[in-house]
């Protein structure tokens, strides 16, 4: 099984408020873009966000995506770090390999 471990806790401080969650000029959200994108590839997903990211986990939920919350003071290397932790030790069904994919 090949799952995609999606990096979603990004802090968007360039763009000033949480790109994710912002619509296109299709209507759907950047994440919801990168989700379509990545159900067609891979068996399994698992998003690492932030708890703060409050309209990104109500789109995760309405697609029954499995998510993980890294603190709000962490980095890109926490995400991975915590997000391969449970890729490797705590999902029910394990991952033969891993794509991590940046959103």
């Amino acid at each position: 099984m090949i799952g995609a471990l999606i990096l979603a806790a990004g802090q968007s401080k360039r763009f000033g408020k949480p790109k994710l969650s912002e619509p296109l000029k299709n209507g759907s959200t950047l994440i919801e873009k990168v989700l379509l994108k990545t159900a067609g590839i891979f068996d399994d997903t698992l998003v690492i966000t932030r708890p703060s990211m409050k309209p990104l986990i109500v789109t995760l939920e309405q697609h029954n995506v499995r998510y993980s919350f890294i603190d709000d003071d962490m980095g890109l290397g926490d995400s991975i770090a915590s997000g391969l932790q449970q890729v490797s030790q705590e999902l029910d069904t394990k991952w033969d390999a891993c794509v991590i994919c940046l959103a």
